[in-house]
């Protein structure tokens, strides 16, 4: 998978409050862990508000937009809506996604588990579906070190995920994040 983003102040005021635009795309070229060979994409945008707290020791913020993914030959839409709030200590963040497009799309049929009985041949079928999941992310980060102008990063996250055809699930997830400078970060995470 290749991703790459850009973030866009549209407009700022004389208090430190920002109107943002961010964009993520990403490319999946497939391979062994997933079950499509062609390469698929997919698209995220934001429209964001960020302000200063009165004491300009925290930084408030709210966004939404849309994100869509490619399903073999359709693609999914959701809304995805988040709030922030981030100190020099601390950062807070919750997100919920709501699918409203292509939920669920049959991608797969078939046939299995052949029996003979008294003379009739009894099969199931089965169908595959792609779905698309709503569901929230709430995420709590704080910093391990901090050095010159680079700091490192550890966060931790609950999600919760729902959708057509399967059970809910939830999970923790895990990632760090190696920021250099005030333009660039790097990390990686682990569900």
């Amino acid at each position: 998978v290749f991703s790459g983003s850009l973030s866009a102040p549209l407009a700022q005021g004389r208090h430190g409050e920002v109107l943002f635009l961010d964009f993520i795309a990403g490319l999946n070229l497939g391979g062994a862990l997933v079950q499509q060979t062609n390469p698929s994409a997919a698209v995220s945008t934001r429209l964001g508000y960020r302000f200063l707290s009165n004491d300009h020791r925290w930084i408030y913020g709210l966004n939404a937009g849309i994100d869509t993914r490619q399903a073999y030959s359709q693609y999914a839409f959701q809304v995805g809506a988040g709030a922030e709030a981030l100190h020099r200590d601390v950062e807070l963040r919750a997100n919920a996604f709501i699918p409203f497009s292509n939920k669920s799309e049959l991608y797969a049929t078939g046939w299995t588990n052949a029996s003979l009985i008294n003379n009739q041949l009894i099969l199931d079928g089965w169908n595959r579906y792609i779905v698309s999941l709503g569901g929230i992310n709430l995420e709590v980060g704080i910093p391990l070190a901090r050095w010159g102008k680079e700091s490192l990063w550890l966060y931790g996250a609950y999600y919760y995920l729902d959708g057509n055809y399967v059970s809910a699930s939830s999970g923790v997830r895990g990632r760090a994040e190696l920021r250099v400078g005030h333009q660039l970060s790097v990390g990686g995470s682990l569900a």
